[in-house]
């Protein structure tokens, strides 16, 4: 005890350790990430891979087993599954929970390359995999909609130049576009006219090919320069490709009009996205692991000026969710505390609730310290665990802040309390009278309980029963259900179904929801999602 009892003697270094404390506090606080929920590794990893147009039997059979087969033999797998629809399928790996997620990652890639040879040659894109993590929901959704331009155009635009926009901004993880395709031609041959014409499939096939071949050009030099020749000759849209000669019958020239209906379309018809009654692209923004949600919200809304420069006018680009909302409204809650009042209002003396008034908040400010040097961020469960710490700091101010306890507030009783006098009685008037009630009243029931031994360690015993059959009975999740002002709804209907009919579907349910006045904004989209990686 002697050396704690330097802090008393020593103010002045006692007051500079204490700024120190609270300096490094805020600091970490500056610097600690802040998420809704905790960066949590869990051992999960899922696997997703899609064939345009193949039915669910076929990617079971040719995409789902042979990715089976190969993942299957990666070491600590404890359970897989696998969910094949119309064009797609996913696979969900379950690790043991001593097995590293970043070394599972590599042997899950491992194992995509190997069985690779073993898939469609048809598929647009290898399969891809992701880590299972709660804090992955996306922090912003951005919806495009125009009146003048298509869903084709819309898409281009956001994935050529929107998203690579985002992914650059600091802490934006990735970028996932959905509600369309890129631009594409269309060509729709009739068979009754290629009969009628004399035309194979395979000369239509060689004609398109070749109208479409960048052969080199050449180049034209002399004695000083030399200029490299290149033509802009490949077809971009149907009134290109419309009068391409397939085939002459009896010397006249047979057209892809002719045989054909060709038309301006998407790359994946069976994919649309839709706000406000409009058919929308989607831009669905994730943030990097350790990035601040709320500085990122910042930085994204502060760019959407130069977002909306490199767009046409026509398009309308808009925030259709923001999850910045509930975390600001959580950190606001804990700095509002009125814990110290509360001292306040019980001990009656300004001198003594200023003790509790620095040595509470230096605490938890040096708390963000110890946070960010543990690799911890701001979030829902650590906000909760803050929010209960300060009941603990006042309470027994040896828990959590067993420095402060020792070297600050010893010193500042020192020198702040004063002693009573001998014999003097405090002034008792207003909540003072109330405050002696409750002590008097706790004493008289302190004593029943002391002459009642027998019958409250009986009540003790009974009181951890109940404990345990309430922790059995409760039901258990990793977040406590909360209002967030965002729902989230799914349709699924039977694999027999059009894609047009589930799009009809999807905007009937979505002008139901939006009737609602309460609604701000509805976006829904059915189809796949495209992701660029920030």
């Amino acid at each position: 005890m002697k050396f704690f009892a330097l802090f008393i003697h020593r103010p002045v270094v006692t007051t500079l350790l204490t700024l120190a404390i609270a300096l490094a506090g805020i600091l970490g606080f500056r610097l600690l990430p802040v998420a809704p929920l905790p960066q949590v590794d869990f051992p999960v990893i899922v696997i997703s891979t899609s064939l345009p147009g193949a039915a669910p039997e076929t990617m079971a059979s040719s995409v789902a087993t042979p990715l089976e087969r190969s993942l299957g033999r990666i070491a600590g797998v404890s359970e897989m599954t696998s969910t094949s629809s119309l064009g797609s399928t996913r696979i969900i790996l379950v690790f043991d929970f001593d097995r590293d997620i970043n070394g599972a990652a590599r042997d899950v890639q491992a194992a995509i390359n190997a069985a690779q040879s073993l898939l469609p040659t048809g598929m647009p894109s290898r399969p891809t995999w992701r880590k299972a993590n709660p804090s992955d929901a996306p922090i912003m959704i951005m919806t495009l909609t125009s009146d003048s331009y298509n869903p084709g155009q819309l898409y281009d635009y956001a994935s050529t130049q929107l998203a690579q926009k985002l992914s650059q901004i600091e802490g934006v993880g990735d970028v996932t576009v959905g509600g369309s395709s890129l631009p594409e031609v269309r060509v729709a041959l009739n068979p009754r006219a290629l009969f009628n014409q004399g035309v194979s499939l395979d000369a239509v096939r060689t004609a398109i090919t070749n109208a479409n071949q960048r052969p080199p050009q050449g180049a034209l030099d002399d004695n000083q320069q030399r200029w490299q020749l290149r033509t802009n000759d490949a077809l971009q849209t149907a009134s290109e490709y419309q009068p391409l000669v397939v085939h002459y019958n009896n010397g006249a020239a047979v057209r892809l009009s002719d045989v054909a209906t060709v038309e301006d379309s998407v790359q994946d018809v069976r994919n649309a996205g839709m706000s406000r009654g409009k058919p929308a692209v989607l831009l669905v923004v994730r943030k990097t692991p350790e990035a601040n949600v709320i500085d990122t919200v910042d930085r994204i809304r502060a760019e959407l000026p130069l977002l909306h420069e490199v767009i046409p006018a026509a398009i309308d680009l808009q925030i259709a969710q923001d999850r910045s909302p509930t975390i600001r409204a959580s950190l606001h809650e804990v700095e509002q505390s009125l814990v110290i009042l509360v001292v306040f209002a019980f001990l009656r003396s300004g001198r003594a609730t200023l003790i509790p008034a620095v040595a509470v908040p230096v605490s938890l400010i040096g708390t963000f310290a110890a946070m960010y040097l543990c690799g911890f961020s701001l979030n829902n469960l650590s906000l909760m665990a803050l929010t209960i710490t300060t009941g603990f700091v006042v309470d027994d101010a040896i828990v959590i802040s067993l420095f402060i306890s020792v070297t600050l507030t010893p010193m500042m009783c020192a020198y702040l309390l004063k002693p009573s006098a001998p014999g003097s009685q405090p002034r008792r008037h207003g909540s003072g009278r109330l405050l002696l009630a409750i002590q008097q009243g706790y004493s008289r029931s302190l004593n029943v309980v002391l002459n009642h031994a027998r019958w409250v360690l009986l009540l003790f015993f009974a009181t951890i029963a109940l404990t345990v059959w309430l922790f059995i009975s409760i039901p258990k999740t990793f977040m406590p259900e909360q209002d967030t002002g965002r729902l989230s709804g799914f349709i699924s209907a039977d694999q027999s179904i059009s894609f047009q009919a589930m799009r009809s579907k999807l905007q009937d349910f979505m002008q139901i929801v939006g009737a609602d006045p309460a609604v701000e904004s509805v976006v829904g989209f059915t189809g796949g999602m495209r992701t660029n990686s920030g």
